[in-house]
This record gives structure tokens, sequence and C-alpha cells, in this order.
């Protein structure tokens, strides 16, 4: 009642545990089998859906939904994994899947849908644009390059962390140095 998740997995391994979780806002997606821009499609469109349903009595934001009329709208959060290899291909795809994503990336938080977009290539190609001008918060783990690190959080230092969940986070401000959790293979 309170989260649901939209995977999308360029290379069909990622998300592999989670296919028949019952959090799942639609079944895993493989671009293979299914488009992505579809998918990011119909997540704007029930951003759409909640914005019109929050829009009828005045309220800002899910939170305020909930608490007026004691009904839960549960965060969706979309994962993409490999966004590099999925945008790399047929230019129309690209241009598709990034108007979807400056779409929700510009005013979905408040519907109560996040993004969360992972690359391990971040180059110029990938970073800069729609993602940078949508998605400002950023997680960057060990890098191998100094200017991996500037494309990404526009500093350097990501190249000199620990790995092992070593990283910086940058959303507003300077980056911080966190520690993620390790969460190792699990059996389901």
């Amino acid at each position: 009642e309170s989260l649901q998740l939209v995977l999308i997995d360029p290379k069909r391994n990622a998300f592999k545990f989670l296919g028949d979780s019952p959090f799942l806002f639609c079944p895993i997606v493989y671009p293979d089998e299914r488009p992505a821009a579809s998918v990011l499609e119909n997540l704007a469109e029930e951003m759409d859906r909640r914005y019109e349903l929050l829009g009828e009595k005045g309220d800002d934001s899910i939170d305020s939904y909930s608490r007026r009329t004691g009904k839960k709208l549960p965060r969706i959060f979309c994962i993409c994994d490999e966004y590099a290899d999925l945008i790399s291909g047929d230019k129309k795809i690209r241009k598709a899947i990034e108007q979807q994503i400056v779409r929700l990336g510009q005013k979905a938080r408040a519907a109560g849908i996040h993004l969360i977009i992972a690359t391990q290539y971040p180059s110029r190609e990938i970073i800069k644009g729609v993602l940078d001008s949508n998605i400002p918060a950023r997680v960057a783990l060990r890098m191998q390059k100094p200017i991996e690190s500037k494309m990404l959080l526009n500093h350097n230092g990501a190249e000199t962390l620990l790995g092992n969940g070593d990283l910086l986070f940058k959303d507003v401000g300077e980056p911080v140095r966190l520690q993620g959790a390790f969460l190792g293979e699990f059996q389901v």
C-alpha cells in the first residue's frame, strides 16, 4: 500500500529475484520485449492522473492528499539499470525515452513518483542535458577517472573513494561522503 516499483533492466539480470514481487507496478521491463519509452509514458500518465486527483481538493502532494482523505497513494520508484545501454541505440528511441525522463523529472516527485537511474558510463553524452537538468540528486561510487567524477558531480573525488559502498552524494551544495550498506547475494 505504500511502495511500488518499476524496474527497467536492459541486461536482463539485475532484478530477476524481484520478478514475482507484489511491489511491482508492472512486470519487469526488458527493453527488447517492451519499449522502455512506453513504460515511462505510462508512468507519466499515472503522474497526470495523480495530479488530477490532487487538484480536485487543492492538495499539493500525495502526503497532503493522504492526510486529508486518509487514503494512501503508494510511492512509485522507477529504477533503470544501465541507462547508457538503454539510450545507446536508435535515435528515435533515445528521444522518446528522454522526453519521458524530462516530464517525470520536472514534476513527478510531488505525485509520489521517483526516478533512480544508474549508469557505469558517466560520459558527457549520458549525463549532460536531460539527466543533468532533470535529476539533480546524484550518487557516485568509486570511479576510474577524475573526469567521470567531474562529469557526474561537478567535483573531483569519486576517483579516490575506497569502494565497498563508500560514496559521494550530491543534491544541493558540495558532495557529502557517505557509506552505503552492503547487501550480499541472498536466496529468495
